[in-house]
């Protein structure tokens, strides 16, 4: 088994903090069997609609082509080929259009990975002639997974990413993440417990260093399954907002998300936030 990438460390205890909550928005999400995508969101407060269409076509060992047009004028277009010279070595491709201004941008990437280490290194470059060079390495040493992440931009001659990651697994239904960003700007734990077959439980906290304020975070979330298809979500913050989410299908195609932001430290503020989103499979 391959040692994830950089960005998949901690995201058993990011999925239920993040899946299933969406503020604010009335969203609608069509999935193709064809490998087409179409997501609509309306914004309830500021009255705006955005949205995106995606399409995408696999070749047989010739990798995978995508196009995707987002609202209101970003055109994106991508090719991934898995198993480039060898198995453990990915290649992937990108070329980002906004229509609105003319502005472009060119990104090109390569992935190495096996059962103990998983490095990648990217540059995107817009037309410009701004680049942006990022790298990043997950090296597994036993239980441990321990990463780090850069972001380099010339033009400036200063890292804009400087993070530091180190991963746990404990047994099979925990996982730590401990995370340092912008070295030694901020730092983080998550921690991840499945108790059972139904049942996720995550917390999640932070502390600022900066010379600013030093804000600091904590939360805890969970997930249960209702059924094997609906899923009740509930998250509690420091600040006492209280987050919850119902995920339930209407029939084999169709299934609704109805999702509530409580604020419990001013109920009576009416800041109250509420979101819907329904997504159809055809």
């Amino acid at each position: 088994m391959s040692v994830p990438d950089y960005g998949e460390l901690g995201k058993s205890a990011r999925d239920v903090f993040r899946e299933g909550y969406a503020y604010d928005l009335a969203k609608l999400k069509l999935s193709a069997k064809l490998g087409v995508e179409a997501d609509v969101a309306f914004d309830l407060r500021k009255s705006e609609l955005t949205g995106s269409f995606l399409g995408k076509y696999s070749t047989n060992g010739y990798g995978q082509f995508s196009g995707k047009l987002s609202r209101p004028s970003l055109l994106t277009g991508e090719y991934k080929l898995n198993g480039f010279l060898s198995e453990n070595v990915d290649l992937d491709a990108g070329y980002t259009f906004n229509l609105a201004d003319n502005f472009q941008t060119c990104r090109v990437r390569g992935k190495f990975h096996n059962s103990l280490l998983h490095a990648d290194g990217s540059i995107t470059k817009d037309l410009d002639g701004d680049a942006v060079l990022h790298g990043s390495a997950v090296l597994k040493l036993g239980k441990l997974l321990l990463g780090y992440q850069a972001e380099f931009k010339p033009n400036g001659s200063r890292l804009s990413k400087n993070d530091l990651a180190l991963g746990c697994e404990i047994g099979n239904s925990a996982a730590l993440h401990l995370r340092c960003l912008r070295i030694p700007k901020e730092l983080g734990l998550s921690g991840f417990y499945s108790v059972s077959d139904k049942l996720d439980v995550a917390v999640d906290a932070k502390l600022g260093l900066g010379d600013e304020s030093r804000p600091w975070y904590l939360g805890a979330g969970l997930a249960y399954k209702l059924n094997e298809q609906s899923k009740l979500r509930l998250k509690l913050d420091k600040n006492l907002q209280l987050g919850t989410s119902l995920q339930m299908p209407l029939n084999e195609e169709a299934k609704v998300t109805l999702a509530m932001n409580l604020d419990l430290a001013q109920p009576a503020s009416g800041q109250h936030k509420v979101g819907l989103g329904l997504d159809l499979e055809v």
